[in-house]
């Protein structure tokens, strides 16, 4: 068992059910995206086929992709400083 200070990053970032919890922020049309992008072995120019977007297009979904991560990312740390510090 970790206590809170010395918990490994990737187990603070998991709910009780082991699914880490910035993949539950996501919404479908987000997880299907990675879904396809994985399966396209991270193409950005196949994923563009498939959606039959252009590669910019793709480029820019991704970057907001990684935004809403990270944006969870930082809820996460201020959620576990507010509950150290009350």
């Amino acid at each position: 068992m970790y206590d809170i200070v010395n918990m490994p990053e990737e187990v603070k970032h998991l709910d009780k059910g082991g699914i880490p919890s910035w993949i539950l922020s996501l919404d479908s049309e987000d997880i299907e995206f990675i879904r396809k992008f994985v399966l396209n072995s991270g193409s950005l120019k196949k994923l563009a086929t498939c959606y039959d977007v252009s590669y910019p297009t793709v480029r820019t979904r991704l970057d907001r992709l990684i935004q809403k991560i990270e944006i969870n990312e930082e809820q996460e740390k201020e959620n576990l400083i507010s509950f150290i510090n009350n």
